[in-house]
């Protein structure tokens, strides 16, 4: 009901990417440029859902998981937002390190 008024560029994943979450309808409405799934490392829902990634991935929708990346970080300014700071890229520790 809200119409082009729910488009943002980047999206918190509804309910951490749950199989009710993420609507095609709803992706589309707000057609994100970036979604970013709260969830905790090895979770027990297995969130976000695979089914759900995907929805994302066939729109060309980039997407970030905060237990594969740690806390996410994104700047805004007057030329938008820029790319994500992923605090495990930047933090990286040795036992990481392939």
């Amino acid at each position: 009901r809200l119409g082009s008024r729910l488009q943002s560029n980047v999206l918190i994943a509804p309910h951490h990417g749950s199989m009710t979450s993420s609507t095609e309808d709803f992706i589309d409405a707000v057609a994100p440029q970036t979604v970013l799934f709260p969830v905790g490392y090895v979770n027990r829902f297995n969130f976000p859902r695979t089914e759900i990634v995907k929805r994302y991935e066939q729109r060309g929708i980039n997407h970030y998981n905060t237990d594969d990346t740690g806390a996410i970080t994104l700047i805004l300014n007057e030329k938008g937002i820029g790319s994500p700071q992923l605090y495990r890229q930047q933090e990286i520790r040795a036992w990481h390190i392939h």
